[in-house]
């Protein structure tokens, strides 16, 4: 007698995921780049979490979608960031707008 399989792994269930997260559930807005919006979208109300380890460009990448979300839809946001010293913060910000602006 053969027992029915009751695990998954990943690898099985990814054609499942991918169905559920295409299907089952309603998008967000657009975070203006074309291959991220295929994995994340944006919606009020729900956090966005980063992660990687240090000096992956995690801050850059959330500085990214603030001011794009900001330029594109009018958003405003609070930066809660108990690790990163303020100074650091306003630095990053400066350096992005710089960048951004040419």
């Amino acid at each position: 007698m053969q027992l029915p399989k009751i695990t998954t792994t990943p690898l099985e269930a990814m054609s499942t995921l991918q169905l559920r997260r295409v299907n089952n559930r309603r998008r967000g807005l657009d975070t203006a780049w074309s291959n991220a919006n295929e994995f994340i979208s944006l919606k009020k109300g729900y956090p966005l979490m980063i992660a990687g380890v240090g000096g992956s460009g995690k801050t850059e990448v959330a500085f990214d979608i603030m001011i794009n979300s900001s330029l594109m839809y009018g958003w405003r946001w609070l930066v809660l960031s108990p690790e990163t010293p303020s100074a650091q913060l306003i630095k990053k910000k400066k350096d992005l707008v710089v960048s951004l602006m040419g």
